[in-house]
């Protein structure tokens, strides 16, 4: 099992420079070898949600109860003035606990990303 911190084997070549070897060239190309670190994703609000999740949020609603003063009329939640929408009356709520559970698991997985940046930059390659 190869851990995260794993450097994989790289072989580069070089030209000897005018002053010696370039450390410093080596060195970020070294850098290449080592498993990529993937990006920071952006938290989730309710704005940022994509049409595809709301209708995943809304669809896991279509069984539960609906609040007092509204109904489905087959395609729309309609309430006591008439007023209709695609989205169940309580799916903003469920939609923040949806959101805040998902960015749990992204701030972690930053936090992941960030942490394997700082001992990527801790990582000194010396040349004998």
């Amino acid at each position: 099992d190869i851990g995260k911190n794993t450097l994989k084997l790289c072989f580069v070549t070089t030209t000897e420079g005018e002053n010696g070897w370039q450390g410093d060239y080596l060195s970020n190309l070294l850098s290449f070898c080592q498993p990529r670190i993937g990006e920071a994703q952006n938290l989730l609000t309710l704005e940022s949600l994509t049409r595809k999740q709301k209708l995943m949020i809304n669809k896991s609603l279509q069984n539960s109860k609906l609040p007092s003063g509204y109904w489905f009329d087959g395609s729309n939640y309609v309430d006591y003035n008439g007023t209709q929408s695609e989205l169940h009356p309580i799916f903003e709520e469920v939609a923040l606990a949806w959101i805040k559970k998902k960015n749990q698991i992204l701030q972690e997985q930053n936090e992941d990303f960030e942490q394997q940046r700082t001992q990527r930059h801790k990582l000194k390659i010396t040349f004998y």
